[in-house]
């Protein structure tokens, strides 16, 4: 199962099957995968084990969630850079 971090922990899904948790931890997530997964397959009578589900951290999603503060923080960098190199000394060359 996929797994992110949210606002108030974390959620999983599987990428194939109709199956989303959620979790104060990767604990809690991990149970409640079991229980998920368990109660998709229970027509079925399959048994899930924890020993058989594997959380994967969604990149994607990660990356998407921050590219906005990536954009801020490169943003204010850039100020930071130009700043300085305003108040380099080489740049009053000009002004003498």
């Amino acid at each position: 199962m996929l797994f992110e971090c949210t606002e108030t922990g974390y959620s999983a899904f599987h990428e194939d099957l109709a199956v989303y948790t959620t979790g104060k931890d990767l604990l809690e997530l991990k149970a409640n995968s079991v229980e998920a997964l368990s109660l998709y397959f229970e027509e079925q009578a399959i048994e899930i084990k924890e020993s058989q589900i594997e959380l994967v951290f969604h990149l994607d999603a990660f990356f998407k969630r921050y590219r906005a503060l990536n954009a801020r923080v490169a943003r204010s960098e850039f100020d930071l850079i130009r700043l300085d190199l305003k108040s380099h000394p080489l740049n009053n060359l000009d002004a003498q």
